[in-house]
């Protein structure tokens, strides 16, 4: 996924500022460019992005030290995300014929995800009648960070925005409906993820005189925070 460089945000604690000559502003900041996701070629070889840095420059301690002080650094980074996933359901004239045929409706499907803390897996696919069909699927939380709302940045102060997923549902043939979707249409909204996974079912009316497949093609979009720390061994200098 690519991701713009408005839409990252680092913030450094850990440290009192002014300790190290910095006012709090200082201790947040975006990265110069924006983040190439990964891509693959025609071939299907990875083609991996160039690493952005976040850097955080002109430190100094001012305040005068008895002694080596260590201070554990965290940065905490929140950046708006997406994953994008594809799978096929079959369609047939009649979805109750359990004849062979060009494919076959009840049965568990490959899905394809794209790398991101969240995944769609065990896509699966039943006959509801003659002209319907429903498939399901799970949201699985991968990472290790949190999850919230969309365009919120990350924001802690209202419990709403915590675990809160934008996924939208397409197949290209009208009459598609999913169950629990908010604040949406009948195949898009917000999901609230419990745990850290969630089954989506979704039923599609069909009118078709012959049997084919149809992609599918799920998106989420959230945003995602994650922190890494480190120790940072600030020396005690004689004059």
């Amino acid at each position: 996924e690519d991701v713009a460089k408005d839409d990252v945000e680092v913030v450094i604690s850990g440290i009192f500022a002014s300790e190290f000559d910095k006012q709090e502003a200082d201790l947040k900041a975006n990265p110069l460019d924006d983040l190439e996701g990964n891509k693959k070629d025609s071939e299907g070889n990875l083609v991996e992005s160039v690493p952005i840095h976040v850097e955080f420059d002109d430190f100094n301690h001012v305040s005068e030290l008895t002694g080596n002080t260590p201070y554990t650094i965290r940065a905490d980074v929140c950046y708006k995300y997406g994953t994008t996933a594809n799978s096929m359901i079959c369609v047939r004239k009649d979805n109750l014929d359990v004849d062979e045929g060009v494919c076959e409706v009840r049965e568990d499907k490959d899905v394809f995800s794209s790398g991101a803390p969240l995944q769609i897996i065990d896509f699966s696919e039943t006959a509801r009648a003659k002209d319907k069909v429903a498939f399901t699927f799970t949201v699985a939380h991968k990472g290790n960070g949190q999850i919230y709302q969309q365009s919120t940045n990350c924001d802690t102060s209202s419990r709403a925005f915590e675990d809160s997923i934008w996924i939208e549902v397409e197949t290209g043939i009208d009459g598609l409906d999913c169950l629990g979707l908010k604040e949406g249409t009948a195949s898009s909204g917000y999901i609230k993820l419990y745990g850290d996974d969630k089954k989506i079912t979704c039923t599609q009316t069909v009118d078709t005189s012959s049997d084919y497949e149809k992609s599918v093609v799920i998106r989420l979009m959230y945003d995602y925070k994650d922190n890494k720390e480190r120790t940072l061994l600030v020396k005690h200098a004689l004059n």
